[in-house]
């Protein structure tokens, strides 16, 4: 393997994952972002949400279900390439919610720090498995190989 390829290692990180939305309290993914891609998956196969309408709300509770108590701030749009990124935010709770989803696919994420909604470092995965009902995110990192 060449120097370069040592260069980098991917790390998957399990930042969170949530019950299903019915109930009272939401274990909200920490991020320092909120971008990246949404993934559906549905009986074995997945499908990142391309040209899909999200909408962004700003939670005034701690444990609420999506989207009580929480005020919309933002509509959202993910590219051809299933790219979304919000535009600047102050450290809070969010949620990114699948317009006109059936059932609600909605995403918590716990910024803890401001967002100048340009960068995306993260390469979040935003993922919801319809059979479970179950969201998660996952975060590929870079970090350099220790040599």
């Amino acid at each position: 393997m060449s120097p370069e390829a040592n260069r980098f290692l991917l790390v998957a990180v399990l930042l969170a994952a949530s019950a299903p939305l019915s109930c009272s309290q939401v274990p909200w993914a920490v991020s320092r972002e909120v971008c990246g891609k949404i993934e559906v998956l549905d009986k074995g196969s997945s499908t990142i949400l391309r040209n899909a309408e999200l909408e962004l709300y700003r939670s005034r509770s701690k444990h609420v279900p999506c989207c009580s108590k929480a005020d919309k701030i933002e509509d959202l749009r993910t590219d051809a390439g299933g790219n979304f990124r919000s535009g600047s935010l102050v450290q809070g709770r969010y949620f990114v919610v699948v317009r006109n989803s059936d059932p609600k696919i909605a995403f918590p994420v716990s910024l803890e720090r401001e967002y100048d909604g340009q960068t995306c470092a993260l390469n979040a995965v935003f993922t919801f498995d319809r059979a479970t009902r179950k969201t998660e995110q996952t975060v590929m990192l870079r970090v350099d190989s220790l040599r």
